[in-house]
């Protein structure tokens, strides 16, 4: 998978550009590769942006390999230090967003992975406050 990222991407990718490489020996017939925002507080505006533009641009790929499920862990909040209470309403946000927008999409499921009970707090927040509105 590192070669072809390699031969695919060479000089890396830009914020929010997604990159695509064949799954190898995972489960999933293919691995999205994108880089979320490195969170700035004095651009805390444009982290945001891009983080939605992150997790679109993976959606948007995902409909046009007519994909059935996408699964995302929680884009940039890791080492990039994105805050989680913020993170967490944009990426389900955009996700709901994307989904209403595409009734015709071949997306069945969206998927948030979560590694920790922190996480899954702020993101079951994020569902709960979507909902509250739909």
């Amino acid at each position: 998978m590192v070669r072809e990222l390699e031969v695919v991407a060479p000089k890396g990718a830009k914020t929010a550009e997604v990159v695509v490489t064949g799954a190898y020996n995972l489960p999933q017939q293919w691995v999205f590769h994108v880089a979320g925002p490195v969170w700035k507080d004095a651009k805390a505006a444009e982290c945001d942006e891009l983080l939605a533009q992150s997790y679109r641009g993976c959606l948007e790929e995902a409909q046009r390999r007519g994909l059935k499920s996408l699964a995302f862990p929680s884009l940039s909040t890791g080492v990039f230090s994105f805050p989680l209470d913020r993170a967490a309403p944009i990426a389900v946000e955009t996700a709901i967003r994307f989904l209403n927008e595409n009734p015709q999409t071949s997306l069945e499921k969206v998927i948030f992975a979560m590694f920790g009970g922190t996480e899954f707090h702020y993101f079951q927040k994020a569902f709960q406050k979507c909902e509250a509105t739909l």
